[in-house]
């Protein structure tokens, strides 16, 4: 698997992993053997930034059980006939490190794929693209470097990715190293499956616009919480600018396109997998 991130040696002696994996790693245990007697290893881990991006995988599983513990929401099953676990936050947000080492130490997974809700930085890339991470920047400007050689296929492609707000600087500001698209949550994933020595695979679904190029009306519909809430500022569209119409549109068609996309890749990269036979 060349196109895997061979990232640093596990680190599981210093403090602040072992404080995550006995609090994370108890609770989660303690919700598997509520929701019954299963295999807990996985070939494969999808850590997924929130809920569309988490239904888009399970959606895909076959005899898969869902639990909650610890504020995330857990998922197993099989797909491709590969053993997999799929991992959300729910609510208030959870510390990657936390998430990820629950995660390794309940499933044992062979590797892990990111799944993050990207921002476009580019003007050439179309919405829907899953931006395979070659390079993560972090809120500091830090720059990862990942060893990976993308898949070919229609609406997938390598390039930078950046987090919120990161400066650019030295040489990433080259043109080739400048992010196409940027999110809240590839990164930090990244350094906490770093830390405990688990190949990841970061993936950003373009899925919107710079919130400078956001027409008002469709930031205020992504603000809203409540159906009445998304019914008045609908409305508003209707009567106002249809600017805003438009622009749900493509977030709607953007977002339809990258679930299909983000299953086919869970699917691929769990073929990829080698999964010893059983003897029985």
């Amino acid at each position: 698997m060349g196109w895997l991130w061979q990232v640093g040696a596990r680190m599981l002696g210093s403090r602040m992993v072992s404080e995550a994996k006995q609090a994370a790693t108890s609770e989660v245990a303690k919700a598997m053997l509520k929701s019954g007697p299963s295999d807990p290893a996985a070939a494969i881990a999808v850590l997924c930034e929130n809920k569309w991006l988490f239904d888009a995988v399970v959606d895909e599983l076959v005899d898969k059980r869902r639990l909650e513990a610890d504020r995330m929401q857990i998922a197993q099953g099989q797909l491709a006939e590969v053993p997999v676990v799929v991992a959300r936050p729910l609510g208030e947000a959870v510390e990657p490190l936390r998430m990820v080492t629950a995660v390794v130490d309940a499933h044992l997974p062979k590797f892990a794929m990111s799944v993050a809700e990207g921002i476009c930085l580019d003007r050439e890339l179309k919405h829907g693209t899953l931006v395979m991470a070659t390079r993560l920047i972090d809120s500091a400007g830090r720059s990862l470097r990942v060893e990976l050689t993308p898949p070919t296929g229609e609406g997938l492609r390598g390039g930078t990715v950046g987090t919120i707000g990161a400066p650019v600087v030295g040489e990433l500001a080259a043109t080739e190293q400048l992010p196409v698209v940027e999110d809240a949550w590839s990164s930090a994933v990244a350094r906490a499956c770093q830390r405990v020595g688990l190949p990841l695979v970061a993936v950003s679904a373009v899925v919107q616009l710079p919130l400078s190029e956001r027409s008002q009306a469709a930031e205020a519909m992504h603000r809203q919480r409540s159906m009445a809430g998304r019914a008045g500022v609908l409305t508003g569209m209707l009567f106002k600018k249809r600017s805003g119409l438009k622009h749900l549109w493509n977030d709607k068609q953007a977002k339809w396109d990258a679930t299909v996309r983000i299953a086919g890749l869970a699917k691929y990269l769990a073929k990829s997998v080698e999964v010893p036979k059983s003897n029985e």
